[in-house]
């Protein structure tokens, strides 16, 4: 496919959030843990009816506070991060210029430019506002679909498809 899409945008900080909270719903490892946590409740509740023939609510409010804690931090930290990597930043929020081609992504921004091939994409994945191009289970670029005016966004879409095959988890497209 010879198909060229260009999207021309500069990320927002509430950009960055939305991308961050997005990666973090679709890691691997937040189910299992949020179903440990839920688990690891159960199980202090019992213990705690169990153990003392009867509720100890005093014990009981300090275990699910220490839980409730544990299981915040996978939420709270992205977002502690996101911010100090934000914090002073102007390059984080510059314009930037992406060129999607048959032979990968070339990408300007005021202070660099570069490309990659589509080899290096293990997955592309869309969402209602953004595709995200995963480099790594953990790392995405993120591209908002605003970048892609009109017909734009339908004419990248199938072109993913072309180019990536089964790694462009893609919505479905809009009904016109």
């Amino acid at each position: 496919m010879s198909e060229v899409v260009e999207a021309n945008f500069a990320l927002t900080e509430r950009d960055f959030f939305r991308v961050n909270g997005i990666m973090l719903r679709s890691a691997r490892w937040v189910r299992p843990f949020y179903l440990f946590m839920g688990l690891s409740l159960l199980l202090c509740l019992a213990s705690n009816l169990i153990a003392t023939r009867g509720p100890r609510y005093g014990r009981l409010a300090i275990e699910i506070a220490g839980l409730a804690f544990l299981a915040s931090l996978p939420l709270i930290a992205p977002w502690i991060q996101t911010r100090q990597t934000l914090k002073g930043s102007t390059q984080a929020f510059a314009p930037q210029s992406w060129l999607f081609g048959h032979d990968g992504v070339r990408f300007k921004t005021p202070a660099s430019e570069g490309s990659f091939q589509w080899s290096v994409i293990i997955r592309v994945t869309e969402h209602p506002e953004y595709l995200l191009l995963y480099i790594s289970e953990a790392t995405a670029y993120p591209v908002p679909k605003r970048a892609l005016p009109g017909l734009a966004s339908d004419r990248l879409r199938l072109a993913l498809k072309g180019w990536l095959g089964s790694k462009a988890e893609l919505l479905q497209a809009r009904a016109r």
